[in-house]
């Protein structure tokens, strides 16, 4: 069955709340960007308990299709320009190129993803994964509580570790260990994915934003005046849920765009992410408005957000 029918399933009140559950469950077992009970665990976390309450079920389900159709039209976006890049005669991907169709973030919610699922590792399974002679992953649990301790930040040095030590696990995880030592095969690939996680979950320190160019800005402003002030999304109690901010909140960002005195540039990166993927992604049935309120085409808001995302952890005009 589909990712939409077991939505359907989920929303279907007539439904008792345990099959609306195990529906719910499903959409995550075809859409789980940072693992089945780690996205479990992280809808919790944004929507409350869903197992036990029908409004944040649906707030959960909310959360979950946002990302999801954030990631649709990632991988619209990509195939795109690998039919204009092959028309250019660029016939394979460059090895730096990010390929949607590897699941490996949660769309809309990257940094604060990760670091759900490192906590989550952490809490659940860490502990076992890092062994005595095993340098690396004494590395990695370092690196981790670091992380945790500051909320997501790693100083220079440890940066350079968890680079390493991601290097090392990659190189040990082979298909030939798999044949010969299954259990040690199984530990690297679970450290590994801890690994990946913290590396999308670290804020890099001291370096500076890039700058935005004076059309990118206006859009940028047109897109978050559209969230704030337009009809695509409605000031409710599930607002906060899947745009990340309070809707007060967005409305100053937006009123003081570009220039945003009393933010930092994590929490303006944030916004501004959130704002294009749910505008491009969340189901507000207004595309119909979108040139009213933003002089730029979806598609060029998706490749701005691509582009704004791959620049650096953070940026502002």
């Amino acid at each position: 069955m589909s990712f939409g029918n077991f939505a359907r399933k989920a929303r279907d009140t007539a439904l008792p709340h345990q099959r609306r559950l195990s529906a719910l469950r499903s959409c995550v077992q075809l859409y789980r960007p940072i693992g089945f009970e780690a996205t479990l665990s992280f809808l919790q976390a944004k929507a409350g308990p869903f197992r036990t309450d029908e409004s944040a079920l649906l707030r959960a389900l909310a959360v979950l299709e946002a990302s999801r159709s954030a990631w649709q039209a990632e991988k619209l976006a990509y195939a795109f320009a690998r039919r204009e890049a092959k028309q250019r005669g660029q016939r394979s991907p460059r090895p730096d190129d990010l390929n949607p169709y590897i699941l490996t973030c949660w769309y809309g919610a990257r940094r604060e993803a990760a670091l759900h699922a490192v906590s989550f590792w952490h809490q659940r399974r860490l502990a076992v994964l890092i062994v005595d002679d095993d340098k690396p992953s004494q590395l990695l649990g370092e690196c981790v509580q670091t992380c945790l301790a500051t909320g997501g930040h790693l100083p220079p040095e440890q940066r350079r570790l968890l680079a390493d030590c991601i290097d090392q696990l990659t190189a040990r995880l082979r298909p030939a260990r798999s044949r010969d030592d299954q259990l040690e095969y199984f530990r690297t690939r679970d450290l590994l994915t801890v690994a990946r996680h913290l590396e999308a979950a670290i804020t890099v320190e001291g370096r500076q934003p890039d700058s935005m160019s004076d059309r990118e800005l206006q859009i940028v402003g047109e897109c978050l005046t559209a969230a704030a002030r337009g009809p695509f999304f409605d000031n409710d109690s599930e607002f906060p849920t899947y745009m990340g901010v309070e809707w007060d909140r967005l409305v100053e960002i937006a009123d003081s765009w570009p220039v945003v005195a009393d933010a930092d540039a994590d929490e303006v990166e944030d916004v501004v992410n959130s704002v294009i993927v749910n505008l491009l992604g969340y189901p507000h049935s207004k595309l119909h408005r979108w040139h009213e309120f933003i002089s730029a085409s979806p598609e060029e808001v998706c490749d701005l957000g691509d582009k704004l995302r791959a620049r650096s952890p953070t940026f502002r005009g």
